[in-house]
């Protein structure tokens, strides 16, 4: 009956490609995980994978009386015992976990099943904490006794909350021997009440508190507050009343509040947040080795030249406050409002345009980083070519040769760099060129993190003091570092890329990365590389780019040529108008999508995929009208299947009606 949404939500979350990356699974968790597991069990201490469970000491309690209830009806409650023990197995295998979240990264968001399980247990045996035997008060106290070895032994164990819910066990095990020898005799249902009612204020005080440790609140906005930042402080605003030919616009500012400020104001930007985006997306990411480590999140082009001009971000707004280098070509400053600063590319961006040479895909996939993102200005990559003349390809990236210097913490030896304290920094000294754009990129580095404890001996630990020295030693018992943040420097222009391992909760199988640090007029000579995270950073190959602009004009007064104005959009429709002098590839880009179609003068073409990632057709010779359609067939389909549903419900339920409506007149009569 929910197939009308459940089928074309699935099957986007199948084809998304977090899920087709190969992730590196542990056999168990890290052993701070299972330490903090019985703390989260009884207290709101927020969990390593999500198994935040917070259920107080009654729920402590109540699984202890379960599994030692000797009372009548005791094996009818074996059902309850061994779901319990089978919802604690799934949550202490990360296989489990990455299993029920798709095949990912391990992570118990299933979680709500235990939290439902033990809710029920708690509402079956608090009627029996009043009449415990001695054994079930034994083991309590036993429970009770190890919970407060547990918080004192481990120093990161011993937080304000852990001591408030050892306090709440020991009352609430002190009620129930009270009780039973007779000391008082209140009403039990009002006892219960009390206790779950201040242990409840108990966990909200230490979640929420502003005063306290966690300060979950913070992690909130207040009421309408999204909206606001979204829809009256975004970067969008900024650009609203340029737009007028269907452009695009790109901003180097980094936050998440606005990633998709585009889609609500009805603009064009190249920036989402969308956990199950087109696999597309993270495809020409990831050919192009943009910055961003996943394919769902995307802040900006990265300011590379090239990319702007491709995907057709005629704007670029900037934060008024930063550093930042706008791209080259964007001189003219067109607008400045709520702190931003809009300018505009002096070239006809367009971001649909035709093109009548031909990229072949073996030959797009054998090029260095730079040079793809010079042949997509030059042709189509396409997987046939459709008539179309091959592309006479022409590169002028420069590879610079470089040495390092100023090592600071960090050592290179053949294709790695060993960094031993944190925020440890390297400095590669070449020569420039004038008039380009400098690039660092890496091919296929990978982390491989290393925990404070390793970078100590012990005459160094013993020079620490008790508290120091245990929390150093304390780090064995959590996880290597799996994310190592990566910063280049130019004449105060940073770029930052995170470096996953396969152990990362957000590893996307990306290893090769370029970051853009700017255009400039003179030649600079100098780059500062800071490491963040302790470990190794090994690659194949690390460059140094200089990528002159010169050759970045040319291929633009091209494509100006051939750039299509005559576009309108629709609901899930695309109209085009284009008048080419030979046949060409018309180019939108756009990801492709399966769900896309076209006619071309009424005469359905097939849509192909363009660059490996977006949609192109053939249009011949002369004047062309050119029609989009999007549909999702697994709607359709979800629909029909719906409809099926729906109506065999209610001929069942008229049937049953009846039915009983027969029954009720036979017993009449």
């Amino acid at each position: 009956m929910s197939c009308l949404i459940f089928l074309p939500a699935l099957f986007n979350i199948l084809s998304v490609s977090r899920l087709t990356v190969e992730k590196k699974v542990p056999v168990l968790y890290e052993m701070y995980y299972y330490l903090k597991l019985f703390g989260s069990f009884i207290s709101s201490t927020s969990g390593v994978h999500y198994e935040r469970m917070g259920y107080t000491a009654i729920g402590l309690f109540a699984i202890v009386s379960l599994f030692t209830y000797t009372g009548k009806n005791r094996g009818g409650y074996r059902l309850l015992r061994n779901a319990f023990i089978v919802m604690i197995c799934f949550i202490s295998i990360p296989y489990i976990g990455s299993l029920f979240n798709g095949t990912g990264y391990p992570t118990n968001r299933f979680i709500f099943g235990l939290t439902f399980l033990v809710s029920f247990i708690v509402v079956i045996m608090i009627p029996k904490f009043y009449d415990m035997s001695d054994k079930q008060i034994k083991s309590v106290f036993l429970i009770s006794c190890l919970f407060g070895i547990y918080i004192f032994m481990f120093h990161t164990m011993r937080t304000k909350r852990n001591l408030g819910s050892m306090i709440c066990l020991c009352i609430l095990l002190s009620c129930c021997m009270a009780y039973k020898l007779e000391i008082f005799k209140y009403k039990k249902r009002l006892l219960s009440l009390i206790m779950v009612f201040v242990m409840l204020v108990l966990n909200a005080h230490f979640s929420f508190s502003p005063l306290e440790e966690e300060k979950l609140i913070n992690n909130y906005l207040d009421k309408d507050s999204a909206a606001q930042i979204m829809l009256e402080k975004s970067p969008a605003l900024a650009v609203q009343e340029l737009e007028k030919n269907n452009e695009r616009y790109d901003t180097n500012v980094a936050s998440a509040y606005y990633q998709n400020a585009a889609v609500l104001k009805q603009q064009k930007g190249v920036s989402l947040y969308y956990s199950t985006c087109n696999q597309n997306v993270g495809k020409i990411t990831t050919a192009i080795a943009l910055n961003n480590t996943t394919d769902y999140n995307l802040y900006n082009l990265d300011g590379r030249t090239y990319l702007e001009a491709l995907f057709g971000a005629k704007y670029y707004v900037t934060d008024a406050g930063s550093n930042t280098k706008v791209p080259y070509g964007y001189h003219a400053l067109v607008k400045s409002q709520n702190g931003y600063q809009v300018y505009a590319s002096d070239y006809d961006m367009g971001m649909v345009f035709t093109s009548k040479e031909y990229i072949s895909l073996s030959v797009y996939n054998a090029l260095t980083i730079s040079q793809k993102q010079q042949a997509l200005l030059q042709g189509i990559v396409l997987e046939k070519n459709n008539g179309l003349k091959t592309a006479d390809l022409q590169f002028d990236d420069q590879n610079k040769q470089y040495q390092f210097v100023n090592q600071n913490g960090v050592s290179f030896q053949k294709n790695k760099f060993e960094v031993t304290s944190k925020n440890a920094s390297i400095e590669l000294e070449f020569q420039g060129s004038q008039e380009s754009e400098y690039y660092v990129t890496f091919n296929n580095i990978h982390f491989d993190g290393k925990r404070v404890a390793s970078l100590y001996n012990e005459e160094e630990l013993n020079n620490k003091s008790y508290v120091e020295m245990k929390t150093i030693k304390e780090s064995m018992l959590y996880n290597k570092p799996s994310v190592g943040r990566r910063t280049a420097e130019l004449n105060g222009t940073q770029k930052g890329i995170s470096v996953l391992s396969k152990e990362a909760v957000n590893y996307a199988g990306k290893s090769d990365f370029l970051m853009n640090l700017g255009y400039y007029d003179q030649a600079v000579n100098k780059i500062k590389l800071t490491f963040s995270e302790t470990g190794t950073y090994t690659f194949d190959n690390l460059s140094v780019v200089c990528q002159p602009m010169s050759s970045f004009e040319r291929d633009m007064k091209k494509k100006e040529k051939h750039i299509v104005k005559d576009i309108s959009f629709g609901t899930n429709t695309m109209d085009m108008n284009v008048n080419e002098s030979d046949d060409s590839m018309l180019f939108v880009a756009i990801p492709y999508n399966k769900g896309w179609s076209a006619t071309v003068n009424g005469k359905k073409v097939e849509v192909q995929k363009a660059d490996d990632t977006c949609m192109a057709v053939k249009v011949p010779k002369g004047a062309s009208k050119v029609h989009w359609t999007y549909t999702n067939s697994y709607f359709v389909m979800g629909a029909g299947i719906s409809g099926v549903a729906w109506i065999g419900f209610f001929a069942f339920a008229v049937y049953e009606r009846r039915k009983r409506k027969y029954k009720n007149t036979s017993i009449s009569s």
